[in-house]
């Protein structure tokens, strides 16, 4: 199981990297207006609304001969590093009109890909085991990495910047670094990790009834509330590097400084929920983290 764990640092490391620095990138460096930027993002949140639940439901109930959740991650892990590399190296720059569409297209499939590819992912992680506790180390560990994988992409290639010429070329390089370790780990998971067979449904629940039956369940209020409290997080963090460096009027080198210590609080607390979890359970925990 320890394979399952492994593909999450680079996954955080390209993702975090992307969402963290692709709108700074593209307004300061290629001068794209925010405006543009702001309108590409708007229009992909309205369509994420009705795209994200579609999506969804479809990796949870596609049936292959090769199992459920591997080719998902074997086709679309290495997808979304390619994504990122292209995003954060754009290889076309003519005209503020076609760094638009790169931006708006880059952003998009990032997030439509990092669905499709963390979907089963995740889900992969919960059949592994039927041990709650084989399951709660299984979910430290991964945690542990991907909250490492933030912190590495926050930090290095701001401090990098500082320390080089070029800020394309040190994107492009560890764009670059992250795709290579995130395929290598992605694609060994896939070969080296087997579905459990009696996770395999018969008949898939179709998506309406599905909605219906999960809008039954009254745990599902709570989780919705906190989710989108949670998911408030990635816009703040567009603007942080904005504020450090206009507001605070810092160079390259505390901008990193700054961003990962504030990144790091999450990786250092990752023992204390872990082990708070299996004294109190994983759902008072989690509402308490919240």
């Amino acid at each position: 199981m320890a394979l399952y764990c492994l593909p999450s640092f680079a996954f955080a490391a390209g993702t975090n990297f992307m969402n963290l620095y692709q709108f700074r990138y593209y307004s300061d460096t290629y001068n794209v207006p925010l405006r543009n930027l702001n309108v590409a993002f708007v229009v992909l949140q309205l369509f994420l609304f009705v795209g994200d639940p579609l999506l969804g439901w479809y990796t949870d109930t596609a049936q292959t001969r090769f199992g459920r959740r591997r080719p998902f991650i074997a086709i679309f892990g290495p997808l979304l590093m390619l994504i990122v590399f292209l995003g954060m190296y754009p290889i076309v720059d003519s005209s503020q009109l076609i760094l638009t569409i790169w931006f708006g297209a880059s952003y998009m499939l990032n997030n439509l890909v990092t669905l499709l590819y963390l979907s089963p992912y995740q889900a992969l992680g919960i059949e592994l085991t039927l041990d709650s506790r084989e399951r709660n180390k299984l979910f430290g560990v991964t945690q542990t990495l991907y909250q490492l994988g933030v912190v590495v992409s926050t930090a290095l290639p701001e401090a990098l910047v500082y320390w080089a010429s070029s800020r394309r070329e040190v994107y492009m390089w560890f764009g670059a670094g992250a795709g290579v370790v995130g395929v290598a780990t992605m694609l060994t998971l896939v070969f080296s990790v087997k579905e459990r067979s009696d996770f395999s449904v018969e008949t898939p629940t179709p998506l309406i009834p599905g909605m219906i039956r999960t809008l039954q369940n009254p745990a599902f209020g709570t989780l919705l509330i906190t989710i989108t409290f949670l998911n408030c997080q990635p816009y703040y963090l567009v603007i942080l590097p904005y504020w450090v460096k206009y507001s605070l009027e810092l160079d390259s080198f505390w901008q990193a400084a700054i961003m990962t210590t504030y990144m790091t609080g999450a990786f250092v607390f990752i023992p204390f929920w872990t082990w708070l979890a299996a004294r109190v359970g994983k759902k008072r925990t989690y509402l308490l983290s919240m």
